[in-house]
């Protein structure tokens, strides 16, 4: 993607996390992650922020609602408006 898009990147969320005991209708669960290999990825791919948000979400087991997120706002909060 980044070859079509060279100034393609993530953007960090800002909703805010919403723990799996509390929502019993979703059934997505974190896998076992090997840390390990995860902290290889390439910042180019995965930025450090990145990587501490999923680091945070597995940790207290909870998930992130797209929705809740304000794309105007995370727009701005990167310079990208």
């Amino acid at each position: 993607m980044k070859e079509l898009l060279p100034m393609i990147k993530l953007l960090t969320p800002i909703s805010q996390p919403i723990k799996l005991s509390d929502t019993p209708n979703h059934h997505s669960y974190w896998k076992e992650l090997d840390e390990e290999k995860f902290r290889e990825i390439p910042h180019e791919t995965l930025c450090e922020d990145h990587k501490k948000v999923v680091f945070k979400l597995i940790g207290d087991r909870a998930w992130l609602r797209e929705e809740d997120s304000d794309l105007i706002e995370m727009l701005a909060r990167e310079g990208a408006i």
